[in-house]
């Protein structure tokens, strides 16, 4: 509601309005800053990459109910004066305006001295009398400025010269909806707005087919391309089709038209296996958005499971919340974990403790920062990783200022099965030993999942339920050869069972010794037992896959054509032997005569 009273505020200032642009501060990251940065900062919003000293953009002040931008006055000690500039906007620009307010009560500091400047030209200024922040609803105040006439790049600064001698936060002021109107040179073509939604997508393997919004106020219709069609392809509406795991970059395209320039946008899609988990700690805040307490001193389970895993995550001297890592950690929401060094006074090494989670893990990396400058510290990082209470990797770097991009951690071949936990502890202590220092950001961590591969292993299934396991002889090293032991009773039927594919085969032998005797069952492929008894069953198996033993007068399966192949079976139809005793007798099973 208010850009729309802003807009016809403004109508009769602004001759296009379809052409208008508007900063409404939003990041695209989607999250803040602290209020007052006192580091030079960037923020890439929706017009432009912002850049800002003693201000920052948050969504809770001058009452707008949204993010906006905030500057204070400089204090005394500080030589630069507070600013807010964008990087270079294409377009040109003949018009601008935007509301602003107070961010609490500036009656008592005199005038406003807010310079406007485009490409570090003195355009205009604010100079009222400062006031109490106006409540929220408004109407608040407007800025407006035209005839600029300026035409292709340029920039908008806005510096905070209020006059204030003190060192507190004061003549606090807010802006939002800062807009413009386009100023094209004479038969110059103008730029369209041409971006995708998201720059990156992990998607799994057999998820569905997606589409990532594309804004475009070109006129002409764009193509899309994928690099790597064997990862995912893109139809001629955008909507993307996952095919195989990889790496693939998928690219819009517009051609220039009489009205407007080429465009070219892209965005990268990951697409990992199904055994692949990846914990982005959506939703899983312990503390609420805005944040009161980032390093908490008792251990404090996460209010609500991840949305990403169904994950709880417990804490100590850290949590789960947004706004860490200095903007470092990607992807869109700066959802992280933190963990920062243990104080002298305390008790218990701050760490990060996940539920216990299914599935196995064979691998394990994740994306870390610093929360903080960590640079001046005396001794590196002593971040140790558990699966479940073994340690499996470390990380041991020097300690730096928050990076641009995170670092990045891995492991393999953990191979552990079962259900598991994954353990971070924060082993440092500050210098000091009192200050909240060593502060540890870890986001985005992923692991693969394992089972345990079933090692050969062979004996019988009676009565289609009870499995007896044979006893490998480990001192055969040209033949399988187990030794299964069971107490049958008559009537009762088995099979010679593999455990490892989970099904039974029928092991034929065509010579035998005695006119003794199991029967088969028609239709069941098991072995009738003719008699109680104790009986062992010595199975031997020569070089055969298929989980069947052929005997001498077995014809050789049709449809295997390789000759070397005809050999190996050849050999196991030979070689292949099943033997069973029974109390102490020796029997053979009888082949063709089932």
């Amino acid at each position: 509601m208010r850009k729309f009273f802003l807009f016809a505020l403004l109508a009769a200032a602004t001759a296009v309005m379809a052409e208008t642009k508007v900063e409404n501060f939003t990041p695209k990251d989607n999250t803040g800053t602290a209020t007052y940065v006192t580091s030079v900062t960037t923020k890439e919003c929706q017009q432009a990459s912002w850049t800002f000293f003693s201000g920052g953009i948050r969504n809770d002040v001058g009452n707008f109910g949204s993010f906006a931008a905030v500057i204070r006055a400089k204090k005394n000690a500080e030589a630069v004066y507070p600013y807010f500039e964008s990087s270079k906007i294409d377009g040109g620009i003949d018009s601008l305006w935007f509301q602003w307010n107070s961010n609490g009560d500036e009656s008592s500091f005199g005038n406003w001295r807010i310079l406007i400047y485009i490409n570090d030209v003195l355009v205009d200024s604010i100079t009222e009398k400062a006031g109490k922040k106006i409540a929220a609803g408004g109407p608040f105040n407007v800025f407006k400025k035209g005839g600029l006439n300026v035409t292709g790049e340029f920039t908008i600064k806005l510096v905070n010269m209020s006059p204030y001698d003190g060192t507190g936060n004061a003549l606090r002021f807010v802006f939002d909806d800062l807009s413009w109107e386009p100023k094209a040179a004479p038969g110059e073509k103008t730029k369209p707005e041409f971006e995708f939604a998201e720059t990156a997508y992990t998607k799994w393997l057999e998820e569905d087919a997606f589409k990532n919004t594309l804004t475009n106020t070109s006129d002409a219709t764009p193509t899309f391309e994928s690099s790597d069609k064997n990862v995912a392809t893109v139809a001629a509406d955008g909507t993307v089709t996952i095919v195989g795991v990889g790496n693939t970059t998928i690219t819009a395209a517009v051609a220039e038209t009489e009205t407007y320039k080429a465009a070219e946008a892209s965005y990268t899609v990951r697409v990992v296996p199904m055994n692949c988990h990846i914990e982005t700690f959506d939703s899983a805040h312990n503390i609420d958005m805005s944040g009161t307490g980032t390093y908490l001193t008792t251990a404090t389970e996460s209010f609500k499971p991840s949305l990403a895993t169904g994950l709880k995550w417990t804490s100590l001297l850290g949590s789960v919340r947004n706004n860490l890592g200095g903007g470092s950690m990607p992807p869109v929401s700066n959802i992280a974990a933190v963990i920062r060094a243990k104080k002298t006074a305390e008790a218990n090494y701050g760490y990060l403790l996940s539920s216990t989670i299914t599935g196995g893990i064979d691998s394990l990396a994740f994306d870390w920062s610093c929360n903080g400058t960590e640079a001046s510290r005396q001794k590196p990082w002593n971040i140790k990783i558990y699966i479940n209470d073994v340690e499996v990797g470390a990380i041991t770097d020097a300690c730096t200022a928050v990076p641009a991009k995170p670092y990045r951690f891995s492991v393999g071949n953990l191979k552990v099965d079962g259900d598991f936990t994954i353990k971070i502890v924060n082993l440092n202590v500050p210098d000091d030993g009192t200050s909240n220092h060593y502060r540890w950001v870890v986001d985005n961590i992923e692991w693969y999942s394992y089972e345990k591969p079933c090692e050969p292993s062979y004996g019988i299934m009676v009565d289609g339920e009870n499995y007896v396991a044979g006893v490998k002889n480990e001192a055969q090293t040209s033949f399988l050869e187990y030794t299964i032991t069971a107490t049958l009773k008559a009537d009762q039927t088995f099979v010679i069972y593999d455990a490892c594919a989970k099904v039974g085969f029928m092991a034929r032998q065509d010579n035998y010794e005695t006119n003794y005797k199991f029967n088969y069952t028609e239709g069941n492929a098991a072995f009738l037992v003719p008699q109680d008894g104790k009986y062992t069953i010595y199975l031997k198996m020569y070089g055969i896959d298929n989980n069947e033993i052929y005997t001498a007068r077995e014809d050789i399966p049709t449809g295997i054509e390789n000759a070397a192949l005809k050999a190996d079976v050849r050999k196991a139809i030979e070689n292949g032997v099943v033997v069973i005793y029974r109390n102490g007798v020796r029997y053979n099973l009888q082949g063709q005569n089932f």
